[in-house]
């Protein structure tokens, strides 16, 4: 036995060779003494659990013995005689105790009620919140396809410009070929070598003028097309996020399919077994009354047609077979 000598032993006790505290092994000959758990003690004083552990150690002594895996409280039953006489309460406490008791269940109802109008805020606020969020889905979706939009209308004029720009190197080859024509013909035409040099140098000064407005249109378009990525790249990251619900939508439809599936072929095998039944009893030579596979095969089969999703109110025929 481990004896705590911490505590001090108040006037409840009048028992003063122990302390508040003891901690038992079992084995000790004091151990039978404490013979009451916490369930019983709670019963004889008529308290309880918390206002037994308030006083267990402080007011009422208690013994610490391992039951199990845990160290469970256990008390003396003259002990409990002890801290019962002592807090015996005059008719007007136990009155007072009992308003106590009251207006303590009273505040436990306005409670519970506080809650259940708390918890029905908190729904509406859940739902307006759920509101707000759809409807700033709603205007990201606008605001991409706007973009999605504007990506379509400068991949055309970036078409533009590659044709024009084919034209040009066109254009441009076409002028070497003369030249080179006129270099070939200079041998020839000694007798007009004035005129060719004068023929010259004003086709030399129009390919100058060429060559820089060349230059120019080829740096502006190099700059549009740095734009262009930038911005593809953007509309990339976008269209993943797309691709992504539109692919777990089409994971809830193949799963809906499925399922369609399975309950038309047990309809179809149920109808199968019924008819099966009919031309068993047509063959036997028997005469009844129409069965429910009659009504069955009279009726008309359902026939499943491919749910299409409704287009976007902005989006085409045209842009649909480009997706």
């Amino acid at each position: 036995m481990f004896i705590n000598p911490e505590l001090e032993v108040p006037p409840s006790q009048r028992d003063r060779s122990l302390p508040m505290v003891v901690t038992l092994r079992g084995d000790e000959d004091i151990a039978e003494q404490f013979a009451y758990d916490a369930e019983q003690a709670m019963e004889l004083l008529g308290i309880k659990r918390s206002r037994l552990t308030q006083i267990s150690g402080r007011e009422l002594r208690v013994g610490r013995i391992r039951r199990d895996r845990y160290m469970r409280p256990v008390y003396r039953e003259s002990d409990l005689r002890d801290y019962q006489e002592w807090t015996r309460a005059t008719a007007t406490h136990q009155s007072s105790s009992k308003a106590i008791e009251q207006a303590i269940d009273s505040l436990d109802d306005r409670f519970n009620d506080l809650i259940v109008v708390l918890q029905e805020k908190w729904n509406q606020f859940q739902n307006h919140e759920a509101e707000l969020i759809h409807s700033q889905i709603r205007q990201l979706q606008r605001s991409l396809r706007e973009q999605f939009d504007s990506f379509e209308r400068r991949r055309d004029e970036h078409a533009i410009w590659r044709d024009q720009l084919v034209r040009w190197q066109q254009r441009q080859r076409q002028l070497g070929t003369q030249l080179d024509s006129l270099q070939s013909g200079q041998d020839r035409a000694s007798q007009q070598q004035v005129l060719f040099h004068q023929d010259l140098r004003e086709l030399i000064a129009a390919w100058s003028l060429y060559r820089r407005e060349q230059l120019d249109a080829q740096r502006h378009q190099e700059e549009k097309l740095q734009a262009l990525k930038e911005q593809l790249g953007t509309q990339e990251i976008v269209i993943a996020g797309l691709q992504e619900g539109l692919s777990r939508m089409g994971a809830k439809q193949e799963e809906l399919k499925r399922h369609l599936e399975l309950t038309i072929t047990k309809s179809f095998k149920e109808e199968i077994s019924q008819l099966k039944e009919l031309l068993q009893t047509q063959t036997r030579g028997e005469v009844r009354e129409p069965s429910r596979a009659d009504e069955l095969r009279s009726r008309p089969r359902l026939r499943l047609r491919p749910r299409q999703r409704p287009l976007p109110a902005r989006v085409t025929e045209g842009d649909r077979d480009r997706g």
